[in-house]
């Protein structure tokens, strides 16, 4: 079970670093005229507005992702590598605690589009990367118990 948990959490944390490696990488391609660069920026609009005054710039070009995104893949990076120890509580109590974790973001984007607030890229970033390290420490905790409870192959329920 904990070699499950183990082997998922190495999974995740390559591919979220992966992730964060792409953000960067589109516009140092993009700079050289790569052709790989606007697959990874099409890529990521998906998931991102991607708009070029709410992005880190590198090379004089947006990254593939906005402030508040690469934020939240930082955190989620950061949260399976080194999770809150010792978390846990009900699945109530975790619940709120992921409310909690989206509170600052929900908060910096109301009042920015209340205009009471410019939404700087640092409360835009650091509001992401709280929410995504929450939201990964809660991913790990799920899956630990789920392993836990999951019988081994060949065992009966």
């Amino acid at each position: 079970m904990k070699s499950t948990v183990s082997s998922v959490r190495i999974l995740l944390a390559l591919g979220w670093g992966l992730v964060c490696v792409l953000t960067v990488a589109a516009p140092l391609l993009l700079a050289r005229g790569e052709p790989g660069a606007l697959p990874l920026y099409w890529g990521f609009s998906f998931f991102c507005h991607q708009l070029p005054g709410r992005s880190f710039t590198l090379a004089g070009l947006p990254l593939a992702a906005c402030h508040r995104c690469v934020g939240i893949y930082l955190g989620l990076f950061a949260g399976i590598v080194a999770p809150v120890p010792g978390f846990s509580g009900s699945p109530r109590a975790r619940r709120r605690w992921l409310l909690a974790a989206l509170l600052p973001a929900l908060i910096d984007t109301a009042l920015a589009r209340a205009g009471l607030w410019s939404g700087a890229h640092w409360s835009r970033t650091g509001s992401g990367v709280f929410l995504g390290y929450m939201i990964s420490t809660l991913l790990m905790r799920a899956l630990a118990e789920s392993a836990a409870r999951r019988p081994l192959e060949g065992e009966c329920p």
